[in-house]
């Protein structure tokens, strides 16, 4: 009888258990977040009026953990435009420089459930056991990308300035990072 009642509290108690996710600074969920977001940012930036300029990327005023992401992605945007890198700020008709207002991940949590409770062993055993915790709920985790990309002419006088946004989501019910299975097996990644 007394093992009997403890099979049933071992499989009321449920299993405990964890994962490390990862050993480097950032996730893969948290680092697909930040660049799909920074990607769609970059997207939505209009570069067609450099198209045949001499142009120079400013990276000062840049910081951010995924600096050469972002830097190598507003580069292929501009080549794909018809703009011209130059190396030297000298030799440029027009100097852009990138700042990222905000380039980064939330989480969030919204649960209800039930917590673990004390549950008393009448008569079976001296003591209590805790009950398991049941809970519901959605946990979406969002990447962000707010850039700016400021332009001016050699000699300084302002041409354009743009803000662009991205956005990406990963939570129990959606997420568009990761590739899903058709796109795997076709050897496509997520859209972009």
């Amino acid at each position: 009888m007394r093992g009997l009642v403890l099979a049933l509290v071992l499989a009321l108690a449920g299993c405990q258990g964890g994962a490390r996710e990862t050993t480097v600074a950032r996730g893969s969920t948290e680092q697909l977040l930040i660049s799909t977001a920074a990607n769609r940012a970059l997207a939505r930036y209009d570069a067609s009026a450099w198209a045949g300029k001499q142009v120079f990327l400013g990276e000062a005023y840049l910081a951010s953990l995924d600096r050469g992401f972002v830097l190598s992605n507003l580069r292929q945007r501009l080549i794909q435009s018809g703009a011209k890198l130059v190396e030297e700020r000298a030799r440029a008709e027009v100097i852009l420089e990138l700042r990222a207002a905000s380039l980064g991940m939330t989480d969030a949590a919204y649960k209800v459930g039930v917590p673990a409770l004390p549950v008393p062993l009448f008569g079976i055993a001296d003591g209590t056991f805790m009950s398991p915790e049941f809970t519901v709920g959605f946990e979406p985790q969002r990447g962000w990308a707010k850039l700016v990309v400021w332009a001016v002419d050699a000699q300084g006088e302002h041409l354009d300035r743009q803000v662009v946004w991205g956005h990406s989501m990963n939570s129990n019910f959606y997420e568009d990072v990761y590739p899903g299975l058709l796109q795997e097996l076709e050897g496509k990644g997520a859209s972009q």
